[in-house]
């Protein structure tokens, strides 16, 4: 039984920032988040601002120990608490020294049925996810991983979870998004806590069922401003799947894409399928951009769309038993825990004890329902190589052809596919073909070809190039034939005159 006040004794590191930084925290008494929205509108610019009449009381702005009532007065009874950090331990780091209540802890909760994992840079993180949209508001104070869409997407599936996520992070290619060389998620991962203790390795004793992978971002972002090339992002790209695979050889890995910018998607899709595709465990889902909050980030609004998305696409990728009654963003524990996130790199918080209920049965992802397994241009090869979740392709024809065949097969889900743009060329790019599939829903996906017909001269310089190459391909090997001839000769001439 507790009863009475219920106060937490906090250290706190490497803290920065003045009033819009340091380090803020959530607590939930009892399935209720306390003090939530008391961040109030700055007068100087619409923005949020903490006042210290009505402050937000978690909230730690110096490095050492401090001491918090999370809870006052609580009639004696079997009560719940949760702690989270809700910001980045670029800013400070988070851990939990010690408890003081009136009452006996109970036994620790029983892990979920299911546990998700989320992987990635600020968009998870949730940076300025509570901003009024102003460029400059990338502080914690806009910042609340708590109302993030990777924790309410959690929520909504009564799941355990971790997040490891960093503002700025790359899949691999070793810059930062100012820059300079900074961490890749591949250094981070593999550790326990990176920016805390950069030598013990995560024991990664429990395997996720699903892990969403959110990165690219800023590979792309280095990759327009900072020197990183195509094979950088590439390379990153195919290696974090590596990692992540090397360390959970079971779990199914979803790479979500298209929050904030649109340029890294069809390399996000090639690296996926180049990994093996579904059937090694891998997908992707995009999901629709937004930009309205801090730093040109998803706001709020977002959080709650992306949760549902994340959500739903995660019940039919596993098959699971679900109705909105399940879908709960309010869920209490068993316990009182002192596990805590660290720095959003949330290894510590896997057991938040939930209760899950089987209801009506979903289908299959309806990303399988309009796509093609194999798409060509007959007798010309397509770039880059066919991949069903990439749309855009590109190909160059003879000048002799007005017109081309396009060959594909489609999965069962597909219940039409028109073809429109394959005859009629002229020389030159031409209007792309375009192939729609349309699924057994009346759901449309596109896959547009753009054909590029070589002019007359083009083609006969090409072929001329072809004929001189064969030439002296030929010479080249025929005067190699008479030099190894005449040094067999003379071999044969000394070992007769020299017995």
């Amino acid at each position: 039984d507790c009863s009475g006040d219920v106060l937490i004794t906090v250290n706190t590191s490497r803290i920065k920032g003045g009033t819009k930084g340091g380090v803020y925290f959530t607590v939930i008494v009892d399935g209720v988040t306390q003090y939530e929205n008391k961040r109030i509108p700055e007068n100087n610019n619409g923005g949020l601002w903490i006042s210290n009449s009505s402050g937000y009381p978690f909230h730690i702005t110096e490095a050492g120990e401090s001491v918090f009532t999370i809870a006052s007065n609580l009639n004696k009874g079997e009560h719940n608490f949760k702690i989270y950090n809700q910001t980045e331990a670029n800013h400070g780091t988070f851990g939990i020294k010690s408890i003081s209540l009136n009452g006996k802890f109970t036994a620790p909760p029983k892990n979920n049925d299911l546990y998700i994992e989320f992987v990635g840079d600020s968009i998870i993180a949730g940076l300025g996810n509570i901003s009024t949209g102003s460029q400059n508001q990338d502080f914690p104070l806009y910042q609340d991983a708590t109302r993030g869409w990777a924790y309410l997407t959690a929520n909504k599936l009564k799941a355990d979870w971790s997040i490891i996520a960093c503002s700025g992070i790359t899949a691999g290619n070793g810059f930062g998004w100012s820059g300079a060389t900074s961490v890749s998620m591949q250094s981070v991962y593999p550790k326990e806590r990176y920016y805390s203790d950069n030598v013990t390795p995560y024991a990664f004793e429990r395997q996720p069922d699903v892990i969403v992978l959110g990165l690219g971002t800023n590979d792309m972002w280095t990759y327009s401003n900072y020197g990183a090339t195509i094979d950088d992002v590439k390379n990153g790209f195919k290696d974090i799947l590596t990692l992540i695979r090397n360390h959970n050889p079971e779990s199914k890995i979803v790479w979500i894409y298209g929050m904030m910018v649109s340029s890294a998607n069809d390399l996000i899709k090639q690296a996926v399928f180049d990994s093996g595709g579904s059937e090694k465990g891998y997908y992707t889902l995009e999901l629709p951009t937004n930009t309205y909050g801090g730093q040109g980030h998803p706001d709020i609004t977002a959080q709650t769309v992306y949760a549902e998305k994340v959500s739903k696409y995660i019940n039919q990728l596993l098959n699971r038993n679900i109705t909105e009654d399940n879908l709960s963003s309010n869920i209490s524990s068993d316990t009182v825990s002192s596990d805590q996130p660290q720095n959003n790199e949330s290894n510590d918080d896997k057991n938040n004890s939930v209760e899950n209920t089987n209801q009506e049965t979903t289908k299959e992802p309806l990303t399988k329902d309009f796509l093609l397994s194999s798409l060509s241009v007959s007798g010309y090869k397509l770039s880059p190589h066919f991949n069903p979740d990439v749309v855009n392709y590109s190909v160059s024809i003879p000048y002799d052809l007005t017109e081309v065949d396009i060959d594909y097969e489609s999965n069962s889900y597909v219940s039409e596919v028109e073809i429109v743009g394959s005859t009629d060329l002229v020389v030159g790019k031409n209007s792309v073909v375009e192939v729609i599939c349309v699924g057994e829903d009346g759901e449309k996906k596109i896959y547009n070809i753009e054909l590029k017909r070589l002019p007359k001269e083009q083609e006969n310089t090409f072929l001329l190039l072809i004929i001189i190459g064969i030439i002296l391909i030929a010479v080249i090997v025929f005067v190699l034939v008479i030099i190894r001839l005449k040094k067999k000769e003379k071999r044969i001439s000394y070992h007769y005159n020299n017995p």
